[in-house]
């Protein structure tokens, strides 16, 4: 299994100055590392030092042209998702302007209910077989 890349000091703080807030805005971890929930729909994250976005197809195609990449962690893209190129996240303004076209758009999404939380088996306990 590949390792989790680790986030740098200095990403984690950008992330932190420029993560949505308000009441319709959660952070929490996804992948093991910082993100940012609109509705329940990820509009951000962090997957090592690489800010990740949710957009519309045409903000898409705009970070693409910039020279970001799709995200794909584990090889495998996420539809809708964006690397930011490095240049965008260097310029606070610019990696702002981003966060908040992601947030804009995960606002649009239909709100997804959270998961119920199933409480884990206790160690070495089984369910019981069904008859």
């Amino acid at each position: 299994m590949e390792k989790m890349p680790a986030t740098s000091t200095e990403t984690l703080l950008a992330f932190a100055g420029v993560a949505p807030g308000g009441p319709e805005a959660v952070q929490r971890k996804m992948f093991g590392m910082e993100s940012a929930f609109v509705h329940g729909n990820m509009s951000m994250g962090l997957f090592g030092d690489d800010f990740h976005v949710r957009l519309s197809p045409y903000d898409r195609a705009e970070v693409l042209a910039l020279g970001g990449r799709p995200f794909a962690p584990g090889g495998r893209a996420m539809k809708e998702y964006v690397v930011l190129p490095a240049a965008v996240v260097a310029d606070e303004a610019a990696l702002r302007g981003w966060v908040d076209r992601a947030y804009a758009f995960g606002a649009t999404l239909p709100v997804k209910a959270p998961k119920p939380r199933t409480k884990p088996a206790a160690r070495g306990q089984r369910k019981p077989a069904e008859r």
